[in-house]
C-alpha cells in the first residue's frame, strides 16, 4: 500500500485486522490510529494476550470491530484459520531504523533473543540471524503464500500521513511504547 487513504480504502468491510511485523516497526502506533480510524478506539494490545500467548490470541479473533497490535504473533499468522473478515496487516521499515530504534530503547539483544527461543521451539531454523528484523522478514516471506487470511503488507512511510505522526526527530526519547507527544 502506498498511502494511508489506500491502506483505509482497503480495510473498509472489514471487523478484525491485525497489524503484525517485526517489533519497533509501527505496530503500536499503526494500530492505535486505525483502531480510531475505523472503530472509534476498539483496540488490543499485545499485553492483552501477554504479547506470546497464543491460546488468547486466537481466542481474541472472535472479537469484531477491532484491531490487535501483535507483533509478536508473525510465525504464528499461517495458523490463523480463515476467517472472512480478517485482515492482517505486515509492517515493513528500513533495517537501519529499526537498528536505530531497537538499540535507543535497549531491546536488542535481550528482546531478540526471547524471540528467537519462540521462533527456535516452532522449529524455524533462525541461528543466523542477529537481528529480530531480519529473522521475522526471512519467516514472513517464507509463510505468506500459505497465509489463509487476506493481507496487506505496508511501509512504514505510510504512518506520515496519519493524524498524529511524530517525525523521527521528535520522538528521540521516546519510551518503548510512547507514540504521541
Amino acid at each position: 500500500m502506498k498511502t494511508y487513504k489506500d491502506v483505509i480504502k482497503k480495510l473498509k468491510g472489514y471487523e478484525q485486522i491485525i497489524v503484525s511485523g517485526p517489533q519497533r516497526t509501527g505496530t503500536t502506533y499503526f494500530s492505535q490510529v486505525l483502531a480510531k480510524e475505523l472503530f472509534h478506539k476498539s483496540r488490543i494490545d499485545e499485553g492483552r494476550f501477554r504479547i506470546r500467548n497464543e491460546n488468547e490470541f486466537m481466542a481474541l479473533l472472535e472479537s469484531k470491530n477491532v484491531v490487535i497490535q501483535a507483533p509478536a504473533m508473525t510465525h504464528l499468522l499461517h495458523r490463523i484459520p480463515k476467517i472472512k473478515s480478517l485482515m492482517i496487516i505486515f509492517m515493513h521499515r528500513s533495517q537501519e531504523d529499526l537498528n536505530e530504534s531497537e538499540d535507543r530503547i535497549g531491546w536488542h539483544p535481550h528482546e531478540f533473543e526471547i524471540e528467537k527461543s519462540q521462533y527456535l521451539a516452532e522449529g524455524f531454523n533462525v541461528e543466523k540471524f542477529s537481528r529480530n528484523s531480519a529473522m521475522k522478514y526471512s519467516i514472513w516471506e517464507n509463510q505468506k503464500n500459505s497465509i489463509k487470511n487476506d493481507f496487506i503488507e505496508v511501509e512504514y512511510n505510510v504512518l506520515k500521513d496519519t493524524p498524529g505522526f511524530v517525525p523521527k526527530a521528535s520522538r528521540k526519547n521516546f519510551g518503548k511504547k510512547q507514540t504521541i507527544l
